[in-house]
């Protein structure tokens, strides 16, 4: 891997969204994205007063439901 690949690799690993952008991402509201790391499902972190969710976690969190049987998919979101 090139230098330059593995410095946009770490660019897109440490990139944190807001919550809304997330929504956004997984097609879900504000509220169940906040319900979601409330409950642990979805990690985020603490920027000032702001919370953030970090790419690389977002991502795990859809493999995860990729892994997980469709009647998981829908209680999660619940």
């Amino acid at each position: 891997m090139s230098p330059g690949v593995e410095v946009e690799a770490m660019r897109q690993e440490a990139r944190l969204l807001t919550i809304d952008e997330a929504a956004k991402a997984l097609s879900l509201s504000k509220a169940t994205v906040y319900r979601l790391a409330q409950r642990g499902l979805l990690k985020t972190v603490t920027v000032g007063r702001a919370r953030r969710i970090a790419l690389a976690d977002l991502e795990a969190f859809v493999e995860q439901l990729r892994r997980a049987g469709e009647s998981e998919v829908h209680d999660v979101a619940r």
